[in-house]
């Protein structure tokens, strides 16, 4: 059982999954897009493996934002890389409908999520017809009195508002 089959067992729908991943062989990725659900694309050459899977797809593309330093980045494409990926995609009839970023794990800094939700919002424009914006990552937890606490209020009265201008552009 995989993680698509494991959700549509628990009663998850087709539109509340997506699912990203650095590791998609051409077989694994064919099964993937069978399922018709949002699947994230980590780099150019599982773009090209779409390409020749299906002459028809939509998919998101992992944004890499964030460098060495992000525990379990993976890979991703990078930001000067994003017209290649767009003319792949154009060349197969290939939508690029989401884009996706992973910010770290365990990130008690809310405004780097700010940060971050601000570069996919600027990066969208790149794209006609996004229908989703997925921050990856993990909300921290402090595990000491010395950890920060993150800060719940800001950030979604913050967020709030970026999503707000997001609807009104």
């Amino acid at each position: 059982e995989n993680e698509f089959e494991a959700a549509s067992r628990l009663g998850f729908s087709k539109d509340k999954i997506h699912l990203t991943g650095g590791t998609f062989t051409k077989s694994r990725l064919e099964k993937i897009l069978s399922y018709g659900i949002d699947v994230n694309l980590d780099s150019l050459r599982q773009l090209e493996l779409a390409r020749e899977i299906r002459q028809s797809a939509n998919v998101g593309l992992r944004i890499k934002l964030f460098g060495k330093d992000v525990t379990g980045a993976g890979e991703g494409i990078l930001p000067q890389d994003i017209e290649q990926a767009k003319e792949i995609a154009k060349k197969s009839n290939i939508g690029i409908v989401g884009l996706q970023t992973y910010i770290g794990t365990n990130t008690l800094d809310e405004q780097r999520y700010l940060d971050t939700i601000k570069s996919l919002v600027s990066l969208r424009d790149r794209f006609p017809n996004i229908k989703y914006l997925n921050v990856g990552g993990g909300f921290g937890i402090p595990y000491s009195s010395k950890d920060k606490s993150f800060d719940w209020k800001t950030f979604g009265e913050q967020a709030s508002n970026l999503f707000e201008q997001i609807g009104d552009s």
